[in-house]
């Protein structure tokens, strides 16, 4: 997925020693998403979707990234990865993620 490949490098240009604790940090908090995914709000975006979009956020001020995801049964569609301070995605922006959403692998 382009968005955690873009987490990861902005990481890394900023925290190259604390890089690989941080992603299995990271994904450890994406996989405790799927097994609990009501326990994360709802997303601000949520108000635009078609669907339930909730967020996950990961870090700490000022560098906290927000998972944006939906519910789909028994299964949580990871629509986009984004740095917290990026501005909401638009109506469009969640269409578009809604068509491509994924399963991490996150093994």
């Amino acid at each position: 997925m382009l968005d955690l490949r873009d987490a990861y490098e902005w990481t890394h240009e900023r925290a190259p020693n604390t890089i690989d604790r941080w992603f299995d940090r990271f994904r450890e908090a994406i996989r405790s998403s799927e097994s609990q995914p009501e326990r994360c709000p709802l997303a601000a975006e949520n108000r635009k979707a078609s669907l339930e979009v909730r967020e996950l956020h990961f870090g700490r001020p000022p560098n906290v990234f927000r998972v944006i995801f939906h519910i789909d049964g028994n299964s949580v569609g990871v629509l986009r990865i984004l740095r917290g301070q990026r501005r909401l995605l638009t109506r469009r922006e969640i269409s578009e993620a809604v068509g491509t959403d994924e399963t991490l692998d996150l093994g």
